[in-house]
């Protein structure tokens, strides 16, 4: 497991899912946008069942997807794990307990969380399934944890590993609970990804240094 150094790759598998909502909410056709993207149908196909694209290639794809009123990113056709995580994190900390709205186009239904902790740091370690689970989770979470006085939400307070289709986040923001005022937690994060979608999430707290339970 390496830490992410920012270096480029060059192809990403296609949000394939999100890619064919957008195309018929506009009213498109696949040949409607093979033409417009100036590809073959049969590369639209590809991109809609989620296989790998050069980022050139997506980057036009997502300019032929978006109209006046509606700007699609390349970031968005993108299923690429550490952006994910990143945009998860960030969205974590900015929608609190509304993340899940946010992030549910990289989601796998059969989507799992484990959440491992001591019953004296948390009193809903259990397993939540699917996106209802995880909304359930959140709002658990936000009704016991704050953010410590003092901290800010951004990316020097968290750090990315990868593997193949695993990462960790390891954050440096510490949990004040609301219930215990004496009571500070780190959290760990283990996301697990196929084919680029969120399958599974792991969320360890630990108790940080110098607090007593």
């Amino acid at each position: 497991m390496t830490f992410y150094s920012g270096a480029c790759r060059r192809s990403f598998a296609c949000n394939g899912r999100l890619m064919r909502s957008i195309r018929e909410q506009r009213g498109l056709r696949q040949l409607d946008l093979a033409r417009l993207a100036g590809y073959s149908v049969r590369l639209i196909g590809k991109a809609e069942a989620g296989k790998p694209l050069s980022t050139e290639t997506i980057e036009v794809l997502a300019e032929a997807l978006s109209s006046g009123d509606f700007e699609v990113s390349p970031a968005d056709l993108m299923l690429n794990p550490i952006a994910i995580a990143e945009e998860y994190m960030k969205s974590k900390y900015m929608y609190e307990s509304d993340v899940v709205s946010k992030i549910s186009h990289v989601i796998s239904p059969d989507f799992v969380l484990r959440v491992v902790a001591d019953d004296s740091v948390v009193a809903f370690q259990k397993s939540y399934a699917g996106t209802d689970g995880l909304k359930g989770y959140y709002k658990q979470f936000f009704d016991h944890f704050r953010m410590e006085v003092g901290s800010q939400a951004s990316d020097s307070l968290y750090k990315i590993f990868e593997s193949k289709n695993e990462v960790v986040v390891w954050s440096e923001i510490f949990w004040q609970s609301v219930v215990e005022s004496n009571l500070v937690v780190n959290l760990t994060t283990n996301l697990v990804f196929d084919n680029g979608i969120l399958i599974q999430q792991e969320d360890r707290f630990a108790i940080a240094s110098g607090c007593d339970a």
